[in-house]
């Protein structure tokens, strides 16, 4: 199983979380990052989420093998860039940035 992290909750994000979690044998979200962890509190609480304000927190976590980001395009490059340097797998819905990131990634011999 891929234990991930959600990095944005809003509608988007809590979406993929209520889709996916309790209900895939494939993959596990097991942290969540928001600009306000405060105002997501419930919403991971009920998700069994551990919240961080920050993505480099996330990424540093030995247990997380992926990210998945339901973040604005205009963050995404920066974001797949952090990832793929701590060698964390990254799923986006849109292939905005995607040719850099994937660049910076085989670099990193990230799949």
């Amino acid at each position: 199983m891929i234990t991930a992290a959600i990095v944005g909750l809003g509608r988007w994000g809590q979406t993929l979380v209520t889709a996916v979690q309790g209900k895939s044998d494939k993959l596990r979200f097991t942290h969540a990052v928001s600009r306000d962890p405060t105002r997501v509190r419930d919403f991971t609480a009920q998700h069994g989420l551990a919240t961080v304000g920050a993505l480099d927190a996330a990424i540093e976590d030995p247990g997380i093998g992926a990210v998945v980001l339901a973040t604005p395009h205009s963050l995404h490059l920066d974001q797949i860039v952090m990832a793929a340097r701590a060698r964390k797998a990254v799923v986006l819905r849109e292939a905005a940035n995607f040719d850099q990131g994937r660049s910076v990634a085989r670099d990193r011999g990230v799949p």
